[in-house]
């Protein structure tokens, strides 16, 4: 057909990694994009099943997805789409974290023919939120003690004013000052 292959063409065109499985989870179309986030060519995991030691999805405590959470053997089975961050193997060993969205494909007598998984690389977005709270953390805090410092002091203060003034929500301020003197 001429539109399917316009949009196997367009797909190659995208950043997002993206492939296509039939219902015995092999795998029947693999992206430019899923090459450059896997590592891995179409060509080393077209005709392979998903789940046969490629991608190895994990959940962040290290649980094998393949193995029974797999969220695109779910939405096969279930026909709901799904979202989830889980880290998948590279080809070069290391993991990806990944934000993966699975959905159903069906054919035109609505029948679950198979699904398509939908990547993208969250490592940066990771490593902002690593960095903001790393920033957050040294203007707040004194980096010998940990011990909130006045900065921190001010934004818990406003935060609490701008509660009182918008939702009179009372609160009181307990400060304990020590002073250390040497003689």
């Amino acid at each position: 057909m001429q539109n399917d292959k316009y949009y196997l063409e367009m797909l190659e065109l995208l950043y997002e990694g993206i492939f296509f499985v039939d219902l015995d989870r092999t795998i029947t179309s693999w992206n430019k994009g899923a090459e450059k986030i896997t590592g891995f060519k179409a060509s080393e995991v077209v005709s392979r099943k998903c789940f046969s030691n490629t991608l190895n999805h994990m959940d962040d405590c290290g649980n094998k997805l393949c193995d029974g959470g797999c969220p695109l053997h779910h939405t096969m089975q279930d026909g709901v789409a799904r979202e989830t961050r889980v880290f998948l193997h590279h080809a070069k060993g290391h993991r990806v974290p990944v934000l993966v969205k699975t959905m159903p494909m069906y054919d035109e007598n609505e029948k679950i023919i198979g699904a398509i998984e939908i990547f993208i690389d969250d490592g940066n977005k990771i490593q902002i939120l690593n960095k903001m709270e790393q920033y957050r953390k040294e203007a707040t805090e004194d980096a010998l003690t940990g011990i909130a410092n006045r900065r921190n002091l001010e934004i818990l203060l406003n935060s609490r004013l701008y509660e009182f003034e918008t939702m009179k929500i009372p609160f009181a301020l307990a400060l304990m000052i020590l002073i250390i003197s040497s003689m």
